[in-house]
């Protein structure tokens, strides 16, 4: 059985599905869905598509050079039939889509780490640059618990390319939740004030 690929999103296309379209110059392009039949009939860049796999590879948003990618090549060989070949490959084929569904996830929390260390390191600098809108609150130690996460997540360390250990993958789930509240809270806080001033602004000129 031959999985082929959707020419426009990259998406599986199994046997008896899809649609397919020969040119006059003989070409042959395959479709998943109708959705993508139209994208290209309109003449739409699968690059510039969000959700297509080309435009994520592009941005790094998904695992694209990785030596488990080169067992999905066409192979145009006729191999005589064998029962013992037939059941040690189909047995491999597990086992390679294990592996490469665990890299593709290992490869989504590196990803997903680096962006909660952006978060965190804004919301440093934010504090750091108006330090009085925390002073006198319930946020004033707010920055050196960002400091003591952010220096904690660096002691832990992040294992690349090790993907059979999944106890050491730090997830930032908590951490983006946390940096997300507090950013909140310190914007509410300053329009807060910021509303109070306007008040008193208002009183003092009556």
């Amino acid at each position: 059985m031959r999985i082929e690929k959707c020419w426009f999103c990259s998406a599986n296309i199994y046997p008896g599905h899809g649609i397919v379209f020969i040119r006059n110059d003989a070409n042959v392009f395959r479709f998943c869905s109708s959705k993508c039949n139209k994208h290209f009939k309109a003449k739409h860049n699968p690059r510039k598509v969000k959700w297509t796999k080309v435009y994520r590879k592009e941005r790094k948003k998904e695992l694209c050079s990785d030596s488990i990618f080169e067992f999905e090549k066409i192979r145009n060989e006729p191999t005589k039939y064998d029962r013992d070949l037939y059941i040690k490959t189909i047995s491999t084929m597990k086992t390679i889509d294990k592996i490469k569904e665990k890299r593709k996830m290992q490869f989504y929390k590196n990803r997903i780490k680096e962006i909660a260390d952006k978060k965190i390191n804004l919301s440093i600098n934010y504090i750091k640059k108006n330090p009085l809108l925390l002073k006198d609150t319930e946020f004033e130690n707010v920055l050196n618990d960002l400091v003591a996460q952010k220096n904690k997540q660096k002691d832990i360390g992040l294992i690349q390319n090790t993907f059979e250990k999944e106890d050491m993958i730090i997830t930032s789930k908590d951490i983006g939740e946390k940096v997300t509240s507090d950013m909140q809270s310190i914007s509410d806080y300053a329009q807060e004030q910021q509303r109070r001033q306007k008040e008193s602004n208002m009183f003092d000129m009556a």
